[in-house]
């Protein structure tokens, strides 16, 4: 039986419903692993895209691309501090999650909740505030307050700025659990009166 708003089952046994239903499915497990891979993978290349860019483009062999990759890849580990590597690997998890929940959703039903979309994308937005490396800082954040002259402001916040980062996982998590409650509510039709 799925859970309703006037159901007593917990939160939690809700969401492990949502997730059963979505992740019982090989194909939903290999899109969030996708998607979160692809989002872990472009926030550590980001601060050397010119340089992945020219290597891609020149003459040097596979084994050169590949390594070159990889050893940035390894970066989370070396231009991240440790807070800002924690939440940079939790939003790609959580993006590669609620995405794939959100397509679930949307397969599922053929619409999408004005609530859902907004908190969905609010997560989003915030993620791409958030994360950025030790040396370079946040990935959009520090170009967008750059644009507006205000790029000294996060330096005054008591993070430095990486409040952003647990912001964008604050909300993912809000989005993650609200996505989930839209999929294990039964599909009813709301009279209107």
């Amino acid at each position: 039986m799925l859970p309703s708003k006037g159901n007593s089952k917990s939160k939690g046994t809700m969401l492990f419903q949502a997730f059963k239903e979505v992740f019982g499915r090989f194909r939903f497990i290999a899109l969030a692993l996708v998607a979160g891979f692809a989002a872990f993978e472009f926030t550590v290349w980001f601060p050397n895209l010119g340089l992945i860019v020219h290597t891609m483009m020149g003459d040097a062999s596979l084994g050169i691309k590949a390594e070159l990759l990889y050893g940035l890849s390894a970066g989370i580990s070396t231009n991240f501090t440790p807070l800002s590597a924690t939440y940079t690997t939790l939003i790609a998890i959580l993006f590669g999650v609620n995405l794939t929940m959100i397509v679930y959703y949307v397969m599922k039903r053929k619409s999408f909740g004005r609530q859902a979309l907004a908190v969905s994308s609010g997560a989003v937005a915030s993620g791409a505030l958030g994360i950025g490396c030790a040396a370079c800082g946040s990935l959009v954040g520090g170009y967008f307050l750059a644009f507006f002259g205000a790029s000294g402001v996060a330096t005054l916040l008591p993070l430095k700025g990486e409040e952003f980062g647990i912001l964008s996982v604050l909300l993912f998590g809000i989005s993650t659990y609200v996505i989930a409650r839209k999929i294990v509510e039964p599909a009813v039709c709301k009279p209107s009166y």
